[in-house]
């Protein structure tokens, strides 16, 4: 990885970008092999490959940015802002608080908040509770000593109380901040910080948002869950569950339906079912889950079905109770919508639970082997029938 110099100009890494399409283009082997090793979409291709890319300057910049450590242009560019000679500490905390919790539907960047706090370690002076977002255990403890009421009664400058900054903070991923940040957790839990605080976050106004989301929605980290739900932290809280279920490891559903999370109703089944999490599916229809649950755009088997779950994945569901038979709003059966996008095996699933057969149109044929990119069958299907497609509307 490059080093970007003490005070890093954009204008400078511009030209870097330019020079180095430049050399990409009149097919010098170094900018070749920079593009190689830097940029995902040319990850194992030879040089002759890369050379007819059609590459552009938005490309050049983003293997600049890479090999400096950034995960874009846009990254590189912020962090560059922040290395201005004018740039306040204000500011500098601004951005790290964003790269350190997230902001909106943008994902935290813990590595870009350590990096920052690394080379401007005054960004987080004079703030205890951000101090917890750190692990920073002795000025918690100063603070609490100093104030009792200190643990509920703080608030950043963002309005996120210290148990909030603990367990949003995406630093607990860095290996040598977990540890820290978890003490925080205990040591604010034990000072009698409420479990169940909540936080608006500017960009989301009317959403707030629970500390154990942070834990078991965000960072998906057990241990700071564990605790939260020990305090008497509540798991019905409109978002853990469903969050905690984007993740293939069941421990985190585990424990929040075991401390009374509601399935139904929370639109968790479906979130287990967008990706291929048998445990957890079969988890949450032993906790209250409903297997023919009303959803927006159907229930769980049709669900399922557009999101190609496994053979396995169906039968949890049918052997839940699940209606093999069950029709969308537009009366399309599940046999039908599977034999549509080729999962054959999933249509003999149904068949064996029930579904009543069903004769497959020449349409569905044609879906089929789309889906299945067989080309030489959908040839000899519109050489056949022309106006098959047409027949689609």
């Amino acid at each position: 990885m490059n080093t970007l110099p003490d005070r890093p100009h954009l204008d400078h890494l511009k030209k870097q970008a330019k020079s180095l399409l430049d050399g990409i283009r009149r097919g010098d082997p170094d900018a070749l092999e920079r593009i190689r090793l830097a940029l995902p979409a040319a990850a194992g291709r030879d040089h002759a490959a890369i050379a007819s890319m059609d590459l552009r300057l938005h490309d050049a910049q983003s293997c600049i940015a890479r090999e400096y450590g950034f995960e874009s242009w846009t990254q590189l560019k912020d962090y560059v802002a922040l290395q201005d000679a004018s740039a306040d500490n204000a500011a500098r905390r601004q951005q790290w608080q964003r790269w350190a919790f997230g902001h909106g539907y943008q994902p935290a960047k813990p590595k870009l908040a350590e990096r920052l706090l690394r080379e401007h370690p005054q960004v987080l002076a004079s703030d205890p509770v951000l101090a917890c977002a750190i692990g920073d255990v002795a000025t918690v403890e100063a603070a609490i000593a100093a104030h009792p009421a200190w643990a509920n009664a703080a608030r950043a400058d963002n309005g996120m109380a210290p148990l909030v900054c603990a367990t949003f903070s995406a630093l607990v991923a860095q290996p040598d901040r977990a540890a820290g940040i978890r003490a925080c957790v205990d040591r604010l839990l034990a000072a009698g910080a409420d479990p169940d605080v909540r936080w608006h976050d500017p960009q989301l106004p009317d959403d707030p948002l629970s500390a154990l989301y942070g834990a078991a929605g965000r960072n998906h980290d057990v241990a700071i869950t564990e605790r939260l739900l020990r305090a008497g932290a509540n798991p019905n809280d409109n978002e853990s569950l469903y969050h905690a279920a984007e993740v293939a490891d069941p421990t985190l559903v585990r424990l929040l339906l075991e401390a009374g999370a509601r399935v139904t109703g929370s639109n968790a089944l479906f979130r287990a079912l967008d990706g291929e999490f048998p445990d957890t599916v079969q988890l949450m229809l032993a906790h209250d889950g409903d297997a023919n649950e009303p959803g927006p755009n159907g229930c769980p088997l049709l669900h399922a079905i557009r999101r190609r779950r496994s053979p396995g994945v169906i039968g949890i569901l049918l052997d839940a109770g699940a209606d093999p038979s069950v029709r969308n709003g537009h009366g399309v059966s599940a046999l039908r919508l599977a034999r549509s996008l080729g999962l054959d095996a999933v249509a003999d699933r149904l068949l064996q639970a029930g579904a009543a057969p069903e004769e497959q149109r020449p349409t569905d044929a044609l879906l089929a082997a789309c889906a299945r990119a067989d080309r030489a069958a959908v040839q000899g299907m519109l050489a056949d029938a022309p106006d098959l497609i047409d027949r689609l509307h």
